[in-house]
């Protein structure tokens, strides 16, 4: 029974991402930027959303966004929200992403050029207790203890 939905799997290959058979399988990282003030990020936004007419209706863009080693607790959902309202693409066609902490607050950008190319993985490069949370005391930020 189990050589039979496999079998079942190689017959859309099409349909699930990063299959052997898609074009292009992998996403391309189109760029990578500390994140400043929002001046800076509407003109590489406006280079994605140009991108992405050129690569047709399939074509994503996925944002990731780090946070920084100093931050307020709610740095990310605010970067999430001035990236969604500095874009004219619909959630569709650009998908953010909350991908923990970084040394500075910075944003990925990538394409996906089609239904099956593969999602990109971010890495942080910062665990939540090496971020200092701006906005709460010290005795009330997280710390986790490894066992």
């Amino acid at each position: 029974m189990l050589f039979l939905c496999l079998a079942g799997l190689t017959s859309f290959p099409q349909y699930y991402r990063g299959g052997p058979d898609c074009v292009e399988s992998l996403a391309h990282k189109v760029d990578e930027f500390d994140f400043i003030d929002i001046n800076r990020l509407r003109p590489r936004l406006k280079d994605i959303e140009d991108l992405l007419e050129t690569k047709g209706n399939e074509a994503k863009a996925v944002v990731h966004i780090y946070g920084g080693r100093q931050s307020r607790s709610d740095d990310i959902p605010k970067l999430i929200e001035i990236v969604r309202k500095s874009s004219k693409l619909s959630e569709l066609q650009l998908w953010i992403r909350d991908m923990g902490y970084r040394n500075r607050a910075s944003l990925e950008i990538f394409l996906l050029p089609l239904p099956c190319t593969s999602y990109p993985s971010g890495v942080a490069d910062l665990n939540i207790d090496e971020v200092e949370l701006t906005d709460l005391p010290v005795a009330s930020q997280p710390r986790f203890r490894v066992r």
